[in-house]
């Protein structure tokens, strides 16, 4: 029992870490005040390629690119993240049960939705329901200009994000402007709002009653130097269905920013965040969790 204890610590650790550009710990940027950063150590395989994150009471669930739903104690003390502790793991499966091929799985965005959660994915773009042990229920219909592959720019730019409200429902975005399309573009079934930002759409996320958190993320292959931005809507406010974004940060490693592959945000306090970085199964790249809160004023 002994020996199997230290094979787990061995396999999955978090360490303390730093995205800001002295070293310290806490650094502010725009409207976002870092507080904490951790990065996930793990030879274990499923603990890889986290591209969204929900929180439900002391649970944090998140999704991994090869279609997984994973289970973590989650808990914050002091402005900083106290507990972060993998319970389990559970693959999507479909309506009979079976394991998502390897075809179907491409899972990217994720929110709360019932009893259970909304995930979107790529390749194959769609949004289906989820109970919390990766059990599909119920497939959702989409907008009708998401409907078809070929409108994406390509099958890696697909479904990135998904976002559930009571009043605007499940709304989604592709992760690029679709074909002929030059802004960016959120849609719900029957609406669509639209915005200019530079980047492209690793998630999307209600924060209150009309407002919506946007994570975007850049890569210049040339300098390869990463970008992270973090913007915000207010989907009431939008004129004709355009709408004005605002930045709260943009984040950039040319600056000395230590950071990754952002793909996922939740809200887990009163203007306090986590945000995770998809380490693409590599071993050159990091699994980070950012803890931050947005500065009012």
């Amino acid at each position: 029992m002994k020996f199997l204890i230290i094979l787990f610590l061995l396999l999955s650790n978090l360490f303390a870490y730093t995205i800001c550009p002295n070293g310290e710990q806490e650094c502010q940027i725009g409207k976002i005040h870092i507080l904490d950063t951790k990065k996930l150590s793990s030879f274990d395989d499923k603990l890889s390629e986290f591209s969204a994150l929900v929180l439900k009471e002391n649970t944090l669930y998140c999704l991994s690119d090869k279609g997984r739903l994973l289970h973590f104690d989650f808990s914050i003390k002091e402005k900083k993240i106290a507990r972060f502790k993998y319970k389990q793991s559970y693959s999507l499966k479909d309506k009979k049960g079976k394991k998502l091929s390897k075809n179907f799985r491409d899972a990217e965005g994720m929110d709360i939705y019932g009893k259970g959660v909304a995930i979107s994915f790529e390749g194959r773009n769609r949004v289906e329901l989820y109970d919390l042990y990766g059990n599909r229920y119920k497939s959702i219909k989409l907008n009708k200009k998401l409907r078809k592959n070929d409108n994406y720019e390509s099958t890696n730019k697909g479904l990135e994000s998904v976002a559930y409200s009571p009043l605007y429902g499940i709304i989604t975005a592709p992760e690029a402007p679709l074909k002929k399309k030059k802004k960016h573009r959120i849609y719900s079934r029957d609406f669509t709002w639209k915005f200019d930002a530079e980047g492209f759409i690793t998630d999307i996320k209600f924060i209150d009653t009309h407002y919506i958190i946007v994570l975007m993320r850049d890569f210049n292959i040339f300098t390869r130097s990463r970008t992270t931005q973090i913007l915000k809507l207010d989907l009431s406010s939008c004129i004709d269905s355009t709408c004005n974004a605002e930045s709260l940060a943009k984040i950039s490693s040319q600056d000395g920013w230590k950071i990754d592959n952002f793909e996922g945000i939740e809200k887990v306090d009163k203007d306090t965040y986590l945000m995770v970085s998809d380490d693409n199964d590599s071993l050159f790249q990091n699994t980070l969790l950012v803890l931050f809160e947005i500065v009012k004023g």
